[in-house]
């Protein structure tokens, strides 16, 4: 029986050649500040003594494609913390991820250049859905996953939030503080616009269920939450009504932090005078002055691992099962800004 041959290894040219290790093995790879003529004699050792370079594995590209308006600069929290998810998972699966940032009017043309530049296999859109872009895609059988755009849960693989059961559950929540009559305060996104009526729904069911009404002049709408006269306003209206609310609550946190600081530039305070509670956690909480606002959390670690998984299983079955919106359920976090009625 023949004896098998030993695999050289670079500690064994190493030996051969005198030299460090390190210094083979940067020659070997073409790194490192060494001069021609020794790594020419490493390089003939290494032949010499039937040396193979390890194959390097094949690392496929995906695409995390992002808006840099700056009109959405509240959403950058939460882009950070599903990214920083996406990325160890698609990793761990063997890939490179890459950001292309998107530019409103950039034109689809060189976005699709930018990633024939980055030799994309996949890509995720994230809270960045336009149908037009997504029918190219979709042609191009260039694989995709949508998040955070329950639009089209029915025609694309997406990854989003249950608005609808996320604003339930703070419904209920404020009822089981006590509070029978709330305040909604709510806004139009363009980029999700059924994010507004699922979340609007969502509480008018746990109302419905408790046989109360949340009357539509309780219902108030933002057009601009960077306007603090207009949000004043709006306060304004709620709170001299005949039947005032006893709490809010507001389309997501990044609005109620602009609302609270309002109430509070008015001598209202938030929770002795009024209970407040939003869908998000976009804020960074952890930093000194953000105000500690109740909230139903976004669960973007987990969206970032079944987004990675969802996009993994597309680019690599060749008729991958055709699996459609995952919607994710929002977990309550009780922070300063809620108290017993």
């Amino acid at each position: 029986m023949a004896t098998p041959k030993k695999k050289i290894k670079v500690i064994d040219i190493a030996k051969k050649c005198g030299l460090s290790p390190a210094t083979v093995s940067q020659a070997l790879s073409n790194k490192g500040r060494i001069s021609p003529e020794t790594r020419e004699y490493i390089e003939t050792i290494a032949r010499e003594m039937g040396y193979k370079r390890p194959s390097q594995k094949t690392h496929l590209n995906v695409g995390v494609l992002f808006s840099l308006s700056i009109d959405e600069s509240y959403v950058w929290p939460f882009l950070r913390s599903f990214i920083e998810a996406f990325n160890e998972a698609i990793t761990s699966l063997g890939y490179h991820m890459y950001l292309i940032p998107y530019k409103r009017g950039e034109g689809h043309k060189a976005l699709l250049a930018k990633m024939e530049t980055a030799n994309i296999s996949g890509l995720i859109t994230l809270h960045l859905a336009e149908q037009e872009l997504l029918d190219q895609l979709n042609r191009l059988n260039i694989p995709f996953v949508v998040i955070m755009d329950n639009r089209y849960q029915q025609k694309y693989a997406s990854v989003c939030n249950d608005d609808f059961q996320g604003a339930y559950d703070a419904g209920k929540y404020l009822l089981s503080m006590g509070h029978k009559v709330i305040g909604y305060i709510g806004m139009i996104h363009p980029e999700t616009p059924l994010m507004g009526s699922d979340r609007h729904h969502g509480v008018q069911k746990a109302f419905t269920e408790a046989g109360l009404v949340l009357d539509d002049e309780h219902c108030v709408g933002v057009d601009n939450f960077n306007d603090k006269n207009e949000i004043k306003e709006k306060i304004h209206t709620l709170l001299n009504l005949p039947n005032p609310p006893t709490a809010l609550f507001c389309l997501h946190d990044y609005l109620a932090e602009r609302i609270l600081n309002v109430l509070e530039l008015n001598g209202i305070h938030v929770p002795d005078d009024i209970s407040m509670i939003a869908i998000g956690d976009t804020l960074d909480y952890g930093a000194i002055g953000v105000p500690q606002i109740t909230t139903m959390r976004s669960e973007t670690a987990q969206m970032g691992d079944l987004a990675a998984d969802f996009l993994h299983k597309m680019i690599t079955s060749p008729k991958p099962k055709q699996t459609l919106g995952i919607k994710l359920n929002q977990t309550l976090i009780e922070r300063d800004s809620c108290i017993q009625q």
